[in-house]
Order: structure tokens, then C-alpha cells, then sequence
């Protein structure tokens, strides 16, 4: 049986097998392959997949204008044992060789490694396969879990190599999410022994873990959802953006669920999973990226991680377009003039999100509002001019203002509800912060103009305040790359700001 650790994300790998549009026709009743199988090379290269046919499903061969068309699933058995389902697969190309032979290439959106017959696993339908537990790991995740790392001796005179590590908080540690639905876990598998030329050494494998309760089962889909927004969660406390390695799944009961049984007479029995398996998705190649100082880790979060988790849950629907506009800015190569659109369509959507109706701030200006209409009643009523324009002034001052709140104002509130120590650490950042005291309402109008001017037409004439120069926006772009981080940290917090404050991220500012 072939090993299902080859099938990574990041590997460069040909596998030979042999190809069926369904399951009956891969393999015989006698479970040998199928005379109706066509052997072809599955490659995997540079989140790149593709299966290369030593014939052709003859689906195309009757219509050549649908030769683009989509096949939902191909099932493949291949020479190390293991089975394979290609899931919406392109063909890219029909190639005729000598004698009228054709050949197919296909394009593969994702596929499944199994460890059993995909008839056993793989409904008829176009389902996804059902699973009740999901592993996945990602490249930085090494450098995340900086809790008890392990280390390892050698006693030379009695020639022992001593392994000394802490796995109580990865053996442990259980977060509910969901209503009680699914849980996370951070895991790891430790790896040590002795080689002639570096001595002992012990290594870990770090992993990610959800499962669900009472082993209830799931489409793949629904787990990659959830194991998504725990990584953006990990990309956003860390300011990278990494790259999934794996993503391997499991089918497990009470008895199946690959646990060691030590029976009295010392024998052991392994119980493995129904069937495990691994999927693999072409995703972004980004330039890794290296966890440093302000980095927040692990131990950071070890003490209330399980609270951050279940808001990060809570709060999905608020937070996740703010998470994607907030990582694309880390991630792309984009304009300083667009990240900073980004950053001010954030602000904008955390307010509505999260403060619209709670902000005094807007009531008090209201009734600033209220009184300056009166006064300018009042000097109306004074004036020797004609009635029927006087009454007309009255009339339009007394209409319903608009009760919408503007950007401006959003961006005024998010401004003076930010805690002073923050605000007395931007003046580092831009030194305009320190002697202005309406600086915070003349800000909040630069930021509005420039938004509305690469947003509603780059008119010179209008949007005056907006940002110009190089350095004003780079300067904009840092104050709310820290003001944002602030408060996505508070929507997530369930205590005072004290914690966040304290962060490296922060302290390196308001120090």
C-alpha cells in the first residue's frame, strides 16, 4: 500500500494508475483492474494538477465543439495501491497519435486519496465524501507553536538517548465551537532517535484538528470552511499569509477511530479509521513568510485562546469580509493608494458591523445640530425680508435631515474611541497627531476625501483634503494598519483592553 504523506500540497510527484469514469469500471468483481480502465500519469507540480491519458474517455469524440466540457469526477487506482477521485476535471487536450489514436489531457480542480475502494466512500451522486474528523497542517505552523518544544540528550556511558518534552497542552487542550458542534485542538506528533551523523534528535510534526461530537459526519466542504477561517484567524494574529501542506481526513466510530488497545496478556490491538484520506487543491503560490517579534504566538493566546476561538466563530459574519480585505493588503503586491482604500473600506464596515446604534458620539452631534438650526431660526425671524422666503428658509431647515450617518462620521467615532495610550503612540507615526486638538475630525476628512476619490472619480477639483503626497499615505497606511489590528482584537476580547495594549504589536509604539 502506498503512503498517503506523498499526496502534499507543496510536492512535485508523478503518479502511474489507471482511470474510469465510474468505480464499477476501475476495478472487477475480483477487485483486479478493469479492462475498461485506461492507464494514464497523475501529476502534482506546483499547485498544479493534471492527468495525462494513454487513450480517451470518448466523451468528446462525437462533438468536438464541447471539447472543454467538465467531467465531474474520475476514478483512478494506482500502481501503489492507493485509489484516487480527480474531481472536476477540464480537458485541455486531444492529441491523435499514429493509427487514429487519441490521447487526453485533463486539468484537475481537487482530488481525494483513499485507502479503500472509493466504491465504499464515494456516493453515486455528485456529493462530497462525508468525514467526522479533518487534519491539516501549514508552513509556518512550526514556527506558531512555540510552547514546550522539546528537547533531547544522549548519556554517552550508558549510551541513552533521554527525550524531555512537555505534551500536556497539545494532548489537552479542546476549544467547542458551533454550538458544541465541531471542536479544534492544536496538535503535534513527536519524532525522535539517533543518526551517526548529528546524534540524537527529536523533531515534531505540528497539526491542526477538528472533529465533531459523537462522531457525526459532515461533507468535506463544511471542515474546509471551518479549517479556513481558523487559518485566516493564524494569518491574522501573525501579519502573514501562508500556504496549507496538507489536509487529510478520517471516517472513525467508537470502535474504529485509531486508538491502541493494551490487552492483559501485553498484546497490542490497533483500531485505524474506517478509511482515512487526504485532499489536495491547486492554491496561491505567496512568498513565505517568517513569524517575528511582534508576531502574536501561541503562548500569547495559550491562557484565553479558547474564548478568541469562539468569537472568531461568533463574529464570522462581521468579521470575514474585514479578514479578507485586511490579508489581501498583506498579501499583494498593491498600491499604497489601494491598500489604504482597503483600510478605510475596513474602518467603515466595522462600524456598521459592529458599532452602528451604540455611538453617543452621533446624539450629542444631533443635538449640537438641533441648537445651531434654532439659532439660526431665531436671526431669521430678525431680518426685513420677504415672509414667503422667510418661511421657505424655515420650511427647509425644519425637513427631516438624513439620518444616515456619513464616513466621515464613522471614521470620526472608530477615531475617538480609540484608548489614549494608542493615540499617544501614532505621534510616532505622524507627528500631526500631537498638537491639533479637532486633529481627529480633520483626519477622519482626508480619509473620506481620498476614499471617495480614487472610489468616485479622480477629480481634482473636488476632495481637496485627501491625502497626496508619498509619504502622507504611507504615513495613513501605518496609523490604521494599527488602529484596525486594534480593534479586530476587541471585537474578540472579553475583557478590558489591557491585553492587547500589552502586546509586542503595540507596546513597540506607545513605549
Amino acid at each position: 500500500m502506498g503512503d498517503i504523506k506523498d499526496f502534499r500540497l507543496d510536492n512535485e510527484v508523478v503518479f502511474k494508475g489507471f482511470w474510469a469514469l465510474n468505480p464499477e469500471d476501475l476495478l472487477d468483481s475480483n477487485f483486479k483492474v478493469s479492462k475498461k480502465a485506461i492507464s494514464g500519469n497523475l501529476e502534482l507540480k506546483k499547485g498544479r494538477m493534471t492527468l495525462d491519458l494513454n487513450g480517451n474517455f470518448q466523451v468528446h469524440i462525437f462533438n468536438n465543439k464541447n471539447k472543454d466540457a467538465v467531467i465531474n469526477r474520475i476514478y483512478g487506482f494506482l500502481y501503489n495501491g492507493l485509489y484516487v477521485v480527480l474531481e472536476r476535471c477540464i480537458n485541455i487536450g486531444r492529441y491523435s497519435c499514429s493509427n487514429g489514436y487519441v490521447v487526453e489531457e485533463y486539468l484537475i480542480s481537487s482530488l481525494y486519496t483513499l485507502n479503500v475502494n472509493p466504491k465504499i466512500v464515494i456516493p453515486k451522486d455528485e456529493d462530497s465524501v462525508m468525514v467526522n474528523r479533518v487534519n491539516f497542517s501549514i508552513d509556518y505552523l512550526d514556527q506558531w507553536y512555540d510552547i514546550d518544544r522539546p528537547e533531547i540528550t544522549l548519556e554517552r556511558e550508558e549510551a541513552k538517548i533521554i527525550e524531555v518534552h512537555s505534551n500536556k497542552f497539545y494532548d489537552e487542550n479542546e476549544f467547542s465551537i458551533l454550538n458544541d458542534t465541531f471542536f479544534i485542538s492544536f496538535k503535534r506528533k513527536l519524532l525522535s532517535g539517533y543518526k551517526e551523523t548529528i546524534g540524537p534528535y527529536v523533531t515534531y510534526e505540528p497539526y491542526i484538528s477538528i472533529s465533531t461530537k459523537n462522531y457525526q459526519q459532515y461533507d468535506i466542504e463544511t471542515f474546509k470552511g471551518i479549517a479556513n477561517w481558523i487559518f485566516k484567524l493564524i494569518n491574522f494574529l501573525t501579519h502573514t499569509y501562508g500556504k496549507y501542506l496538507t489536509f487529510e481526513y478520517y471516517n472513525e466510530d467508537e470502535i474504529n477511530n485509531r486508538h491502541i488497545e493494551v490487552k492483559d496478556n501485553g498484546d497490542h490491538v490497533y483500531y485505524n479509521a474506517n478509511y482515512i484520506g487526504r485532499l489536495v487543491f491547486p492554491q496561491i503560490n505567496i512568498k513565505e513568510f517568517e513569524l517575528d517579534y511582534y508576531s502574536i504566538k501561541l503562548s500569547t493566546i495559550r491562557e484565553n485562546c479558547g474564548n478568541l476561538i469562539v468569537r472568531w466563530f461568533e463574529n464570522r459574519d462581521k468579521l470575514e469580509y474585514i479578514i479578507d480585505l485586511y490579508l489581501q493588503n498583506l498579501a499583494s503586491n498593491l498600491a499604497l493608494e489601494t491598500e489604504l482604500i482597503n483600510q478605510i473600506i475596513i474602518l467603515e464596515t466595522y462600524y456598521d458591523n459592529f458599532l452602528a446604534g451604540k455611538t453617543e458620539e452621533i446624539d450629542d452631534k444631533n443635538k449640537m445640530l438641533a441648537e445651531v438650526k434654532q439659532k439660526i431660526k431665531n436671526y431669521i425671524d430678525n431680518l426685513a425680508t420677504i415672509p414667503s422666503v422667510r418661511e421657505d428658509i424655515i420650511k427647509r431647515l425644519d425637513k427631516e435631515s438624513n439620518k444616515n450617518i456619513t464616513l466621515r462620521e464613522k471614521i470620526t467615532v472608530l477615531l475617538q474611541n480609540l484608548p489614549s495610550e494608542l493615540i499617544d503612540g501614532l505621534i510616532c507615526v505622524d507627528l500631526s497627531w500631537k498638537n491639533d486638538n479637532i486633529f481627529i475630525e480633520k483626519y477622519a476628512e482626508r480619509l473620506k476625501d481620498t476614499r471617495n476619490f480614487y472610489t468616485h472619480g479622480a477629480n481634482e477639483k473636488r476632495h481637496k483634503q485627501r491625502f497626496r503626497s508619498f509619504e502622507e499615505v504611507m504615513s495613513a497606511n501605518r496609523v490604521l494598519e494599527y488602529i484596525i489590528f486594534y480593534y479586530i482584537l476587541k471585537a474578540l476580547s472579553v475583557s478590558d483592553d489591557g491585553w492587547i495594549l500589552n502586546l509586542p504589536y503595540f507596546k513597540r509604539i506607545i513605549r
